[in-house]
Order: structure tokens, then C-alpha cells, then sequence
């Protein structure tokens, strides 16, 4: 829903800007009649239709749909709020009567133009704010504490150093069948660590159940 009224709005004001840089006066010139707000409604169909039903609406409506639309309100703001700047009000810009004198013709450009200035702004810094984060491991907050809790981030003296003899069998499984295994089987698959967690959980009865059955090693 709020991409429907966001496009639509959109495009409902541009359809107002080009009805006052010239399409008043062409459909004065055709003798068509008061097109203004056909031409508004058409322009908000487009908009709606090509950012609500297919698939470029999801990829530009954060980067590029929103500042524009942004900057369209700002710009309508701005030329109420100082009008010596010349631009079109909101009023203005949505007044249907035309004025084949050619004097609204400049503060349109000055519209257009603040519109498109702060627009640039706003998909600049969009860019800037959904930049992916860097890649390496090390980099950013907590990059490398993040690296070092990735499967195959231990070394081979770590207590989450990978198991080469089988795939199947996890860490804890191998543990575990240590811990029961009967005294002097071969450890020699064991790093230090892991052998000296045998050895406590086999000389505290307390240790290895809380290993085995509550989840010591997580």
C-alpha cells in the first residue's frame, strides 16, 4: 500500500509539472478540452502500474523512487515557505487554468529544477546509507570476533577445529564418544583442548553429565 500511494503520488506530481511546462498549452492549442486532471490520473496509472506490478518497482522504489519522491514534497515546501525563490506553489502546480501568456514557464524551471537538485542529493546519500558492508573478515565492528565463530574459522588447536575422518559425525558426537570410549583409546584425532575435556569428564562424574546431557560444550 505504501508503494501504491508513494508511485502514485509521484507520478501524479510530475503529470502537474509537465501540464504546466507546456501540456496546458498544447491541449489549448488542440482544443481538447480541460485535460488536466486526465492527465494527473494518467500519469498516476503509469507510475502505479510500472513500480507496483512489475519487477523494477522493488529494486528502485527504495533507492531511486523515494528520494525523488522526497524531494518532490521538499521542492512544494521550499517554494511556499520563500517565495522569492519564483518557483511554483503547491497551489500553482496543481491549478488546472491556463496562462498562454508564457509567464508560468520559468518559475516550472525553477521548480523543476530545485526538484531535481535535491533529488540527486537524496539517491546520492541512499546509495551511501545501502552500501553492502565490507567483505573482509576483519573489517567493521566485531568483523573479526564474527570470522572466528565460522565453521572452519578455528585452528587446529581450537576446541572447533573440523573433524577430517568423517563428515557424519559432528563435533559432539566425537566428544562424546571419547568421553565413553573405554581408558587408552587412541585420541590422537583429538586436539589438547578436547583431550583435556575427556580427561575431567571422565574423572568428574558432575562434568560429564553436564557435558553429555546439558549442553556444556555450547
Amino acid at each position: 500500500m505504501t508503494v501504491f500511494f508513494a508511485t502514485g503520488t509521484l507520478g501524479a506530481g510530475l503529470g502537474a509539472l509537465l501540464w504546466r511546462l507546456g501540456g496546458c498549452s498544447a491541449a489549448s492549442s488542440l482544443e481538447a478540452g480541460d485535460l488536466h486532471a486526465e492527465v494527473l490520473g494518467v500519469f498516476a496509472l503509469i507510475f502505479v502500474g510500472a513500480f507496483c506490478a512489475t519487477p523494477i518497482g522493488p529494486i528502485v522504489f527504495e533507492r531511486i523512487m523515494l528520494p525523488l519522491l522526497g524531494a518532490l514534497l521538499f521542492t512544494v515546501g521550499i517554494s511556499g515557505l520563500v517565495p522569492l525563490i519564483g518557483s511554483l506553489t503547491g497551489d500553482a502546480l496543481l491549478a488546472d487554468a491556463c496562462d498562454n501568456s508564457g509567464s508560468e514557464m520559468s518559475p516550472a524551471l525553477i521548480f523543476l529544477g530545485i526538484w531535481l537538485l535535491v533529488a540527486l542529493f537524496g539517491i546520492l546519500y541512499k546509495a551511501i546509507l545501502l552500501r553492502p558492508p565490507p567483505s573482509e573478515s576483519g573489517s567493521g565492528p566485531g568483523g573479526s570476533l564474527i570470522a572466528s565463530l565460522l565453521p572452519g574459522a578455528a585452528d587446529d588447536n581450537g576446541l572447533l577445529s573440523s573433524h577430517k575422518r568423517g563428515e557424519d559425525d559432528s563435533r559432539f558426537q566425537i566428544l562424546c564418544k571419547a568421553i565413553l570410549a573405554p581408558e587408552g583409546t587412541d585420541q590422537s584425532h583429538l586436539t589438547a583442548n578436547e583431550r583435556a575435556l575427556v580427561k575431567v569428564c571422565r574423572e568428574d562424574e558432575f562434568e560429564r553429565d553436564r557435558v553429555l546431557w546439558g549442553g556444556g560444550l555450547l
